[in-house]
């Protein structure tokens, strides 16, 4: 093709047109909140070393007052207090975990609520594993930081 061809005139043109939408594109989507990876990063921790010591409260700081925790059988308690007996329980009942861990997967902000899911899980001294999927819900609280407000343990991926 000549450098004076219509047709490619015409290409260059589409190229340059598609080029121009990419890029507008890329720049689009908005960032996420500057302190939401790491107020999720930091209660994920307190929950793995929560549990880690047998302390039920730093398993649970990452959780706001009004907030709703799930099973994966569906039973579901509601407020700090109710959280922090649950895992109290659970502590008093196997020990300390031995291991935990949290994996996010998918992230997704719409205004001030993060929708969070991934994989966790905990073992405990008497062989005891926990392990499955989850869904939270992040909520962005007055004072800037991101507290749980939804929690939701799910049964392993099939």
């Amino acid at each position: 093709m000549r450098s004076d061809s219509p047709k490619l005139k015409t290409l260059i043109c589409f190229c340059s047109a598609l080029a121009l939408f990419l890029a507008g594109c890329s720049h689009s989507v908005p960032g996420l909140p500057a302190n939401l990876r790491e107020d999720i990063a930091a209660g994920n921790q307190a929950w793995i070393d929560g549990l880690k010591a047998g302390n039920a409260e730093q398993a649970v700081s990452c959780f706001s007052q009004d907030a709703v925790n799930c099973s994966p059988s569906g039973d579901c308690v509601k407020g700090l207090p109710a959280i922090a007996a649950g895992y109290k329980q659970l502590i008093d009942k196997l020990g300390h975990a031995t291991d935990g861990s949290v994996r996010g997967g998918s992230l997704f902000v719409d205004h001030d609520l993060a929708y969070e899911s991934g994989y966790a899980g905990a073992h405990f001294p008497d062989g005891t594993n926990f392990h499955g999927r989850y869904s939270t819900v992040w909520k962005l609280q007055p004072d800037g930081h991101w507290k749980i407000i939804r929690n939701m343990s799910l049964s392993a991926a099939p």
